[in-house]
């Protein structure tokens, strides 16, 4: 089943660009890592351009797991945190269901897809 970390940042006011700067430094030894994520994504709230979310998918939660022991996630929280007013907060989700324009693909966290 797919792993989803969420972390959610409270970037301090005028350091978006060192926000970023330390997150892509993160992003490129992350995707270079063999157990490194699939996808990442930050996002940036509407209303208030302080409130970051960054979204990291994995393969799997044994690659995710194996990820985190390689410290890299700790790396990223220390290399953004000396922009935030408050510690991030992260969280974990197993990819439960997602659906795209042909209808379901991922059901009971398995891909139907797949065969056999």
């Amino acid at each position: 089943m797919k792993q989803i970390e969420v972390s959610e940042f409270l970037v301090t006011q005028g350091e978006m660009q060192a926000f970023t700067s330390a997150m892509q430094t993160w992003e490129r030894l992350a995707m270079r890592d063999e157990n490194g994520p699939e996808q990442h994504a930050v996002l940036v709230n509407d209303e208030n351009a302080c409130l970051v979310t960054a979204v990291t998918q994995f393969a799997s939660a044994e690659r995710a797991a194996a990820f985190r022991e390689t410290g890299l996630g700790d790396e990223l929280l220390a290399r953004v945190s000396a922009h935030c007013d408050k510690a991030p907060v992260v969280r974990h989700y197993s990819l439960y269901y997602e659906a795209g324009p042909e209808g379901p693909d991922v059901v009971f966290g398995q891909d139907v897809h797949e065969s056999g």
